[in-house]
């Protein structure tokens, strides 16, 4: 990670390089010319692989696409190309240039690991394990291998999740909720799973004390129907009462590239607003969600759906999202885009806020940071900003806006945790609201 030091190698070797070429001229022995030209390639695929590894990724495909021009059988500038696909979020180009490379060199270690990464990135579970257990048979040596091997052995162990959030309005009203997650694959495609969950909301705006709590337990499946398509399936209902039964069931189909759809169904939800929630309201869900990640640099999505709460209230909205990147280094990133949001409720004569219909347009710009990595030891950060408008019926319009601070620490492939502390600035009524938010999340392979 010293790239200074890596900018004046690479300059150093290319004046070596060209001091070479002037001194052969062109009667030196064909064997030294050969030896020059073999590292002269060797040169031109190293560049490559450090574009990538500034994040450059854009960049590196371009080069090493032409490259490719002048050299289609070399497996190295294939590999990289495949790579940089890859790490485009094109994971079905990838495979095509690594089944090249396989087809041309079955031999070739670094393109049969990049396989392995991408087809375990398209969901071929199983083929990615075998890949990856007959690579650690040849090379048990290999870092590379190894990295691959751990990493898709890890996806078949018992994971345990601790969640845990905590949000006070400060007009009276707070949640606090914390659940336990744990998964075990059965097979590479299919797990399953079981949850615990509480749930306390209450309110003491208007002077007295609306409390309610819930505690509920599930279990359920992940299965990878498809390549293409998961399933995720699960039952629900009250530990305390037996009562209050849901079911939650989820589709992720991905039959692109770029393209990424999610619909959620949810009968008993409690996924509802503070103040609603404080005075014992639970909903039915349905949501759909659609993702298009262009590439590395940009994406966009849209979604929308309907929450029917238990008290007869209807919740309906749509939003719309942009993000692009603005700055990529291997240790900063930064980020900015859009959302837009418009959402409905069916009553007002309800004694929450419950708008005939609110509204927001929000500026969303973000920065990642890397403060150390050591190994398979990092630590990141990252602020997440939120600064724009908002308005709702009978009101005028007024600025809103939030951040999040975020921070990562991975200690190994079976460790790490993520908590974060938030801020926002929201409008009920026509009156300020200041919120304040804390997560914690874990997550423990065992």
């Amino acid at each position: 990670r010293r790239r200074d030091r890596a900018d004046e190698t690479l300059q150093r070797i290319d004046g070596l390089l060209e001091e070479r070429r002037r001194q052969l001229g062109n009667t030196a022995p064909v064997k030294k010319r050969k030896q020059y030209l073999a590292d002269r390639n060797n040169v031109i695929i190293v560049k490559g692989w450090y574009l990538l590894a500034q994040d450059k990724l854009k960049d590196a495909e371009a080069y090493f696409d032409d490259y490719l021009g002048d050299a289609a059988a070399n497996t190295n500038l294939r590999t990289g190309l495949a790579h940089a696909y890859l790490w485009r979020n094109w994971p079905r180009r990838a495979l095509e240039q690594f089944e090249v490379v396989w087809e041309l060199d079955p031999k070739d270690r670094k393109g049969l690991t990049g396989l392995g990464w991408t087809l375990h990135e398209l969901n071929y579970r199983r083929e990615a394990l075998a890949l990856a257990d007959d690579l650690r048979q040849r090379y048990p040596t290999d870092l590379s291998v190894r990295d691959l091997w751990e990493t898709l052995h890890v996806d078949m162990m018992w994971h345990l999740q601790p969640e845990f959030h905590l949000t006070r309005e400060f007009s009276g009203s707070t949640e606090f909720g914390a659940s336990l997650l744990l998964e075990k694959p059965v097979t590479p495609l299919f797990s399953l799973y079981a949850r615990i969950l509480r749930i306390e909301a209450w309110d003491d705006t208007d002077g007295g004390t609306d409390r309610n709590d819930w505690n509920r337990a599930g279990f359920g499946f992940r299965w990878i129907v498809l390549p293409e398509l998961v399933w995720w399936m699960g039952m629900g209902f009250d530990v305390t009462g037996g009562d209050d039964f849901g079911l939650d069931t989820r589709l992720q189909w991905r039959p692109t590239d770029p393209l990424r759809i999610t619909a959620e169904y949810n009968s008993f939800s409690l996924d509802v607003p503070i103040r609603p929630a404080s005075r014992g309201v639970t909903a039915e869900r349905a949501d759909l969600d659609v993702l298009y990640v262009e590439s590395d640099l940009r994406e966009y999505g849209i979604g929308g759906g309907t929450q029917w709460f238990s008290d007869d209230n209807t919740y309906a909205y749509g939003t719309a999202r942009y993000n692009q990147n603005l700055y990529s280094h291997p240790d900063v990133k930064i980020r900015g885009g859009f959302e837009a949001y418009y959402g409905t409720y069916s009553k007002q004569d309800v004694d929450y806020y419950s708008p005939k219909y609110e509204w927001s347009l929000l500026l969303t710009p973000s920065i990642q940071w890397v403060n150390f990595i050591r190994y398979e030891r990092k630590s990141l950060s990252a602020v997440y900003l939120r600064a724009g408008v908002g308005g709702e019926d009978g009101y005028s319009t007024y600025p809103v806006g939030g951040v999040t601070f975020e921070q990562t620490y991975v200690h190994s492939k079976t460790f790490d945790l993520t908590a974060g502390v938030s801020y926002d600035l929201r409008i009920y009524d026509g009156d300020y609201t200041h919120v304040l938010g804390l997560y914690l999340v874990l997550n423990w392979y065992l």
